[in-house]
């Protein structure tokens, strides 16, 4: 497999990005900036929204950016990923 073929990590990484809505696109640049890049990184991020806007496909493209970025850079990123899914309650009336 090489990296151009899209069978790669590279490739696999560019697919997961570029199958992203913009909107969650947005997300994975802006949570991979808080967690690697700012002066004050963030040890810890919270997403949270409304049911159906894509928080699994924004926690899959965050690991796709970690992963395109540590690959040559000789160094591995550690990272802990917790899906949470809250039960469906029915309304108390």
């Amino acid at each position: 497999m090489s990296e151009g073929d899209g069978r790669g990590a590279n490739g696999l990484s560019e697919r997961i990005m570029a199958d992203l809505k913009d909107f969650q696109r947005d997300t994975v640049n802006y949570v991979f900036r808080r967690l690697y890049e700012d002066k004050d990184t963030a040890r810890r991020f919270l997403i949270a929204s409304e049911t159906g806007l894509g928080k699994t496909l924004i926690a899959r493209g965050v690991i796709a950016r970690v992963d395109r970025s540590s690959s040559g850079a000789g160094r591995p990123h550690r990272y802990s990923l917790h899906l949470l899914q809250r039960g469906h309650r029915s309304a108390e009336h």
